[in-house]
């Protein structure tokens, strides 16, 4: 059996706590934040041209839908200078702590050379850069949870305008077609089931409208198989 090398080790853990410090470095700087609140304020920004296109395309139900965006756009508006101002401040707290943090892992790394020496310098060094890493993520618990509110919000209206976005596309791709005074509802992936369920059982798209229940079957079949194995299918629909 080979003999762990105590240097090797040693000099092992100084090169992970100094990439822990670099990726620190942005942490403290509350990188992933400012890309969370772009991202959230993307979104928010585009559910009013979102519902514009879905009712364009004839949906004429949720009525709440345009009331909502607006509203999520005001609060944002309200809430989003105050959120970047807590980041500028947090992270200006923080600045002395982390140069306190890179002045102990920048003597920890010049002793690479003597890693007998470094050895009794890990531990504390170790330390001191975990409380650190735990300090920066209480601050962005703080923050986020300034906007989780919202950011929940606007997660359902995505996930609503999704979900209407589908279902008038499969109704376009539809076989069959409403009738002049009928409108979509919504629609959701479903098994046709006459009994207890069976994997050979009918898959498709069930339908509601405000006078229809509809399913349609549409499910790849296999046409040809070798060794069970399907080399060629049909869309049956």
């Amino acid at each position: 059996m080979t003999t762990p090398d105590p240097n090797k080790e040693v000099l092992s853990q100084i090169n992970t706590i100094e990439n822990d410090l670099r990726e620190l470095h942005g942490k403290a700087q509350f990188n992933s934040l400012h890309s969370e609140l772009s991202n959230l304020q993307g979104t928010i920004g585009g559910f009013n041209n979102q519902i514009i296109v879905i009712r364009k395309r004839g949906y004429v139900f949720e009525k709440g839908l345009e009331a909502q965006a607006q509203k999520l756009n005001r609060d944002w508006i309200s809430i989003h200078a105050n959120i970047k101002r807590r980041i500028d401040q947090e992270a200006f707290n923080l600045k002395t702590d982390l140069a306190n943090v890179e002045g102990q892992v920048t003597r920890l790394v010049a002793m690479r050379s003597n890693p007998a020496a470094a050895r009794s310098r890990i531990s504390a060094v170790r330390s001191t850069v975990d409380n650190f890493d735990s300090k920066v993520t209480a601050a962005e618990n703080v923050i986020k949870n300034m906007y989780a509110v919202m950011e929940s919000e606007a997660s359902s209206l995505t996930s609503l305008l999704t979900r209407i976005d589908w279902t008038l596309d499969e109704l376009n791709s539809a076989t069959f077609r409403l009738i002049a005074t009928e409108g979509i509802i919504m629609a959701v992936e479903a098994v046709w089931v006459d009994g207890k369920e069976d994997k050979d059982d009918p898959k498709g798209v069930l339908y509601l409208t405000d006078q229809r229940l509809l399913f349609e079957r549409k499910q790849e079949v296999a046409t040809k198989k070798v060794l069970f194995v399907a080399t060629e299918k049909k869309l049956v629909q």
